[in-house]
């Protein structure tokens, strides 16, 4: 993963990670989800624990998520403010996707479908700012 701690990833908001670095980071949060969604299907499939399990480990991953996108908005020349934005708005859709009602829970996953393509391309795909920027050297 580079010269970049775990640690480092996932809790300071500071500086710039590299594509394949980033993807580390975001493969490890969404699994988190991922499997908390598998344990409420297999688990708990006769409780509604998903109401309650997935947005309490979304609230306790919104500052890691916030970091990784943040560093990788920064090699993009970007302020942080766009991970923000993409925290706040998953924050939203998982709200959403699990009210329980149709139609906003159908909005919820319209949203994070959106965000999810538009986060990838942005962050994923895209190359980072070439040579130093206002956020530091090219990351290692």
């Amino acid at each position: 993963m580079g010269t970049v701690t775990l640690s480092e990833l996932l809790l300071a908001s500071d500086g710039r990670i590299t594509r394949a670095q980033w993807w580390y980071g975001a493969l490890m949060l969404n699994g988190g989800m991922v499997f908390a969604a598998w344990l409420e299907r297999v688990c708990f499939s006769a409780t509604p624990v998903l109401h309650v399990l997935l947005p309490i480990l979304f609230i306790l991953l919104a500052w890691p998520a916030y970091c990784v996108h943040s560093k990788r908005f920064q090699d993009r020349d970007k302020p942080r403010g766009y991970a923000a934005a993409i925290v706040v708005l998953q924050m939203a859709g998982v709200i959403l996707l699990v009210s329980g009602h149709k139609p906003f829970d159908q909005l919820g996953l319209l949203l994070l479908a959106g965000l999810a393509l538009w986060t990838v391309v942005e962050l994923g795909v895209l190359k980072g700012t070439d040579g130093a920027n206002r956020f530091g050297h090219v990351p290692a």
